[in-house]
């Protein structure tokens, strides 16, 4: 059974590219760019990863990272940022987060990242 990621990213294009990106690592993928769509899906339908590319400026992005943990907590997330964002507002998300990702995105740590999260004991 092929392990679900919704991908939730602002920007069109980078939102294409992760999922292709997971999508050829053999994951089942969905993707929007409203936090709110992902919200609804979760309600709907189990998913084993959320996969979340904030861009600055991000602060409201941030925020819903916070309010979807807090209805899906058992959720992993895996944070794509830029340090050019404020560093305090990614502060108040890295409890909430599995993984941060530093951009241009890893893909050998992200490879590792979906490994660890996904291996079978």
């Amino acid at each position: 059974m092929s392990r679900r990621i919704f991908v939730l990213d602002s920007t069109g294009d980078s939102r294409a590219a992760l999922e292709r990106l997971l999508v050829n690592r053999g994951f089942s993928v969905c993707a929007s760019g409203a936090w709110e769509e992902a919200a609804e899906i979760l309600e709907r339908e189990p998913l084993d990863l959320l996969m979340a590319d904030s861009t600055p400026p991000a602060e409201d992005f941030l925020e819903a990272i916070l309010v979807i943990h807090a209805r899906f907590p058992v959720l992993p997330i895996f944070l794509v940022t830029s340090f050019s964002q404020n560093e305090r507002e990614i502060e108040k998300v890295r409890p909430v987060c599995r993984c941060i990702f530093e951009k241009p995105l890893d893909l050998g740590a992200m490879d590792r990242a979906l490994g660890a999260l996904f291996a079978v004991a």
